[in-house]
């Protein structure tokens, strides 16, 4: 007959009217469970291993109330001092829960699964969703799970949780592991880091001055950030096939949101919203997408994609925009679009290209570098506002057309290869435009220049 033994140890001691130092170690081996409630300066301890094939699913329950508790709890096999490999028999010790609920400030909780499959393991620190608890400060929570079809979940609410020595850490290795961090309060910090196939990642922050990290390999991993304040911060890394990162800020004074993927069909989408946002795409692989939205003040957005047939979008909306997309590789497309004053846009393209942009300023000067390379390339672009600037250069059956209605424009377009087009529009006072066609072969160079304003010079060369 399965073994199951149920231990319950409750710790509330009083002296002089204040909370005892309490001390729990449990040790077990076979299908447990184990429930530990606790109240002052907490020390708790507990560890399951597995002890048959006829003893599974082991249970731990910690509740902790005060300020400065300790809560381990430690599930897998005998010896968990050694990492098992992943050829061990997992049939001893699958399915176990470990749950740690802490009240107060400077908590530390950690749980440990090794081996096996379908564990769960949750960390609660701070008020409960009645709040009936205070929030809790300075506390810091580590998951480390190893085997396949794990899920590990991490609630903190106060402020400065994972900061500095306080750090909450999420670590998982196998397959089909799902983690989940949710943060509420100020100065928080997490870092989850997953291994293997198939792994899924959430992560909630609300309030200000928040800093994430995430890190995976594997194929089709999946990643969701979401925070909400001032000055946060995203990181992510994803090492595989099939990625997908989603990162939504909110707030003003943004850090920066960086993603980088290196595989197949990757994805990412990044939308902020508030002054100051950085976004940092890179991309390395095949069938890349990237679409970058700020909406504020001073945004600044990176997308560099290298590989074939990739999509990068990017739209600022407020002042002092900057974009720049670098693409290199086959059927790339890139679009930006742009709204306010300051906008400065640069993309460069090496294949069969495609480019297209809007600006729009009614106060200061737009500019836009468009360099495309070797391949059927075209590029769109039209700016409205004073002190614009259109820089073309295409080789290689390319189209370009520009457009600008405003102050001191200036429009270059220089064409080399067969085939190549080109239209210039200009509406405004000291506007310029200089077109230089080169076609081998003399083969199909066609050129069209309109300028209506004040002190307007066209330049068009064709051979």
């Amino acid at each position: 007959m399965r073994k199951f033994n149920i231990l319950f140890i409750g710790a509330t001691l009083f002296a002089s009217a204040s909370f005892a130092q309490n001390t729990s170690i449990v040790e077990q081996k076979g299908g447990n469970a184990a429930n530990v409630e606790q109240i002052g300066n907490n020390t708790s301890s507990v560890k399951q291993t597995g002890g048959g094939e006829g003893e599974l699913q082991n249970s731990s329950l910690v509740n902790q109330e005060g300020a400065g508790n300790f809560a381990t709890v430690e599930q897998g096999a005998d010896n968990l001092n050694s990492t098992p490999s992943m050829g061990n028999p997992v049939g001893s010790y699958q399915g176990n829960s470990a749950r740690i609920s802490q009240y107060g400030n400077d908590n530390l909780a950690k749980v440990r699964q090794t081996g096996g499959s379908d564990n769960n393991a949750s960390i609660l620190q701070g008020e409960t969703e009645a709040g009936d608890k205070d929030q809790s400060d300075d506390n810091s929570a580590l998951v480390e799970q190893q085997g396949s079809g794990n899920s590990a979940k991490v609630v903190q609410i106060g402020d400065k949780n994972g900061k500095g020595p306080h750090t909450t850490y999420l670590l998982q290795r196998g397959d089909r592991n799902i983690s989940e961090v949710s943060q509420l309060g100020d100065h928080n910090d997490t870092d989850t880091k997953q291994y293997g196939n198939d792994n899924e990642s959430y992560i909630s922050q609300s309030g200000d001055k928040h800093n994430t990290w995430v890190e995976q390999e594997g194929d089709e991993n999946v990643n969701l950030i979401t925070q909400e304040g001032s000055k946060n911060n995203a990181h992510v890394y994803q090492d595989g096939d099939d990625n997908f990162s989603d990162i939504q800020q909110d707030g003003n004074k943004n850090g920066d949101s960086r993603v980088t993927q290196n595989g197949d069909r990757n994805r990412s989408n990044i939308w902020q919203d508030g002054d100051k946002n950085d976004a940092d795409v890179d991309q390395d692989g095949n069938d890349n997408q990237a679409i970058v939205v700020e909406s504020g003040q001073q945004n600044n957005a990176d997308l560099v994609q290298s590989g074939d047939r990739n999509y990068g979008t990017i739209g600022q909306f407020g002042f002092e925009n900057e974009a720049l997309i670098e693409q290199t590789g086959n059927n790339n497309e890139a679009g930006v679009m742009q709204f306010g004053s300051s906008n400065d846009v640069d993309i460069s393209q090496d294949g069969d290209d495609y480019a297209f942009g809007i600006q729009t300023s009614l106060l200061s000067g737009n500019e836009v570098d468009i360099v495309q390379m070797e391949g059927e390339n075209e590029a769109y672009f039209g700016q409205l506002g004073g002190k614009n600037e259109i820089l073309i250069e295409q080789e290689g059956g390319s189209f370009a057309v520009a457009g600008q209605s405003g102050w001191e424009n200036t429009a270059t377009i220089s064409q080399s290869g067969a085939e190549n087009y080109s239209f210039s529009l200009q509406m405004g006072a000291g506007n310029e435009a200089i077109v230089n066609q080169n076609s081998a072969a003399n083969a199909g160079n066609l050129s069209r220049v309109m300028q209506n304003g004040n002190g307007n010079t066209a330049f068009v060369t064709q051979q």
